[in-house]
């Protein structure tokens, strides 16, 4: 018979697990057909099974059905009265308003993920653009103590960490008119010295005892070619013997020749090396012996109040005028100095205004851009090094005059480049 025939038939509901299943026998009811579909209903459904259907669906819905304890307990459990009594399905109107809650609260996400992922990439944007982070070096409280004078360092006054006034004496220097020149010819005298002892006790003899051997036997050799033509004339040997005989005789004398000629080679050159070598040594002493050196006194004074930082010099160095003696640590308002790389630094100008901040004081100052370039700390930088194109040096000045640090502390140092005040410096 077909459905439309009967009110109720029994059906068993078969709910599939990951691991296994769970059949339910229910009841079922003919509802409507719209063409080739039937629409069925339960007919007095046990509350055991609308419980087991409706944790199934929630399990389903949240991706847990391997749960299958969860649910054999429903069905074991012993049933108990509650007012709860929803229906498996939901109606059109709360459908809607689901539906409605959904939109609205991923709407409400999304919005907030927009404006999360639009902050960060601002913060990101704004450090990368707008902001320089970079390391300073405490500098300005140094000043360099030069020579003033070329010469030789007789006196030193003072040490490291000592306090001095200006126009304390400090040093003195001994000037020498043609110092590095007496220096030079008094060495060379020394290596004309050593060549000329050199060769009195290696001399070359013309005459030696391998010379003498030689010759010895170029004469034996001669004299039995000598006999040998003799010998010839009168038939006693053939010519075979006597071209023989003229052979040894020829090869004895060229190598007396030769080593002859060597020795003599060699002994005219040592000659003619120590003769040169005597008029170049009389000719240095001559000059060395005449030079007049006029010894004068060079003082060197403190040109500030200040202290000593540093001296590289000792008694007895040479130092010509140029040279630094020393350091002096003053008192006075630092400076910062960075280097940037040429991206960041077409991002500042002079007056901007920067922040430093000291990690062993735990302290933020507030400071200003005060020159660009190496010209800013180098009255006279080179071009090549002016002309750099991968980094540029910058100076910060402190806002507060009275700000002191230790010579040459490092801090950390940012600059904000979005909006600034220009600062008339």
């Amino acid at each position: 018979d077909s459905v439309e025939n009967r009110d109720t038939f029994p059906a068993h509901i078969i709910l599939p697990m990951p691991d296994s299943v769970i059949s339910l026998r229910v009841s079922l009811g003919f509802v409507s057909q719209h063409g080739d579909k039937t629409g069925l209903a339960f007919i007095n459904l046990n509350p055991k099974h609308r419980r087991v259907l409706r944790h199934y669906i929630e399990l389903s819905i949240e991706g847990k059905l391997d749960n299958l304890e969860d649910i054999v307990g429903i069905v074991s459990s012993p049933q108990i009265a509650t007012p709860i009594q929803d229906a498996l399905n939901l109606s059109d109107l709360e459908e809607e308003s689901l539906v409605r809650k959904f939109r609205q609260r991923s709407f409400l996400s999304i919005l907030l993920a927009i404006l999360f992922l639009g902050g960060a990439a601002g913060v990101i944007f704004y450090n990368t653009m707008y902001r320089i982070n970079t390391t300073g070096l405490i500098s300005g409280t140094i000043r360099p103590i030069s020579a003033g004078c070329t010469g030789i360092i007789t006196e030193i006054f003072v040490a490291a960490g000592d306090h001095v006034k200006q126009g304390q004496k400090l040093f003195t220097i001994e000037k020498e008119k043609g110092y590095v020149a007496a220096n030079r010819q008094e060495s060379d005298i020394a290596d004309i010295k050593n060549k000329l002892d050199f060769y009195a006790s290696t001399p070359v003899q013309q005459n030696t005892s391998l010379l003498h051997d030689l010759q010895a036997d170029y004469k034996e050799n001669l004299r039995i070619y000598d006999e040998a033509k003799l010998l010839f004339k009168e038939g006693g040997i053939t010519r075979k013997d006597l071209y023989l005989a003229k052979s040894y005789s020829l090869r004895a004398k060229v190598a007396y020749d030769r080593f002859r000629d060597t020795y003599t080679d060699r002994y005219n050159q040592q000659q003619a090396e120590i003769q040169s070598l005597t008029k170049k040594l009389t000719r240095l002493e001559n000059e060395l012996s005449n030079q007049v050196v006029e010894e004068t006194l060079c003082l060197g004074t403190s040109p500030i109040d200040g202290e000593i930082y540093k001296g590289d010099k000792r008694v007895g160095d040479y130092t010509k005028a140029s040279d630094i003696i020393g350091l002096l640590h003053v008192d006075s308002t630092p400076n910062v100095l960075i280097k940037l790389h040429s991206s960041d630094a077409l991002k500042i100008d002079v007056g901007m205004e920067a922040f430093v901040y000291v990690p062993s004081l735990k302290t933020k100052y507030e400071a200003r851009i005060s020159g660009i370039g190496y010209s800013a700390v180098s009255g006279i930088p080179s071009l090549t090094l002016e002309a750099s194109l991968d980094e540029t040096l910058i100076k910060l000045d402190f806002v507060d005059p009275a700000v002191r640090f230790p010579v040459n502390s490092r801090v950390a140092v940012w600059i904000k480049t979005f909006n600034y005040r220009r600062v008339l410096l």
